[in-house]
């Protein structure tokens, strides 16, 4: 793997509004296991040679049912029905939902234009004891390449947030990059917060508030407590501690600073909602 480093620095005036409905929570729901996902896609082509495969469950997984016998990768020969094991090995990241990552050993590649096939076996279980109820297969095909290059941002949202009824109790961020993150460098991501009000202190965020979602890989969604976060209303201005952690699933490192700011409502209007007026051109009305 050959980082490439350069520098990129973002601020981010984000382009979304994100208003809140006050919905309560919902009781949570025992899952059955379902793989919602694995990386590379079924039949992608020219995947990588150093990029890791991932698979993404619907639930949290019970690590001691990840082993070699439960997820496995396959070379597949020229006849298609040949298959020999790849050597590697296996991390669990549970946040919410159970990501499992196959490691190449270090450096060792996959082999230029092969088929592979990752297989996930019904041994595997959710962290409540219930099993996956069929096996699940994806293939791939190699290209000749490394991937060296670093993640890139590609924006982050919302730009307002809106609790006219107080009735807000956390708070999304949803920070979006080009490509799929490798979970395991999500552990340690830690938000400064701060306001221009003198009277407001710096608070740093540090307890497992980072999420991934299984269908879109690429996003890594943060979630503050609101009553802690954003008190007063006004402007606010995050900062994600060394976004240097931040690595794609080839192990590149994200290169540059991550830092955004929000605003914090009371209410609001859109100006489009203003009524109509009468001007010398006549009278106007906004719709």
């Amino acid at each position: 793997m050959f980082p490439l480093a350069f520098v990129v620095c973002i601020c981010c005036s984000n382009l979304f509004y994100h208003d809140i409905d006050s919905t309560p929570d919902s009781e949570p729901v025992i899952q059955t296991p379902v793989v919602d996902s694995i990386i590379p896609g079924n039949d992608q082509n020219d995947v990588a040679l150093n990029r890791n495969p991932v698979v993404y469950f619907s639930c949290e997984i019970d690590a001691t049912t990840i082993t070699d016998e439960t997820v496995i990768l396959e070379k597949i020969d020229e006849t298609g029905f040949g298959r020999e094991r790849v050597q590697g090995s296996l991390t669990v990241y549970n946040n919410g939902i159970g990501v499992v990552m196959f490691h190449l050993p270090e450096g060792i590649f996959f082999e230029a234009q092969k088929k592979y096939c990752v297989t996930v076996k019904r041994g595997v279980r959710s962290i409540y004891g219930k099993i996956l109820e069929d096996d699940f297969q994806s293939f791939f095909n190699t290209g000749g390449t490394l991937d060296s290059d670093p993640p890139v941002l590609d924006y982050i949202s919302p730009e307002y947030l809106v609790n006219a009824e107080n009735s807000l109790k956390s708070f999304d961020i949803r920070i979006n990059f080009n490509e799929a993150l490798k979970s395991e460098s999500l552990r340690n991501i830690e938000i400064v917060l701060s306001n221009s009000n003198p009277d407001f202190n710096t608070k740093i965020f540090t307890e497992d508030f980072v999420m991934h979602d299984p269908r879109r890989p690429n996003i890594i969604v943060v979630r503050l407590d609101f009553n802690r976060a954003l008190v007063p209303p006004g402007e606010y201005h995050l900062e994600l501690c060394r976004p240097s952690d931040i690595e794609d699933l080839a192990g590149n490192s994200f290169s540059g600073t991550i830092e955004f700011s929000i605003s914090y409502l009371v209410s609001y209007k859109h100006p489009c909602y203003s009524p109509c007026f009468t001007s010398d051109k006549g009278k106007n009305c906004c719709r």
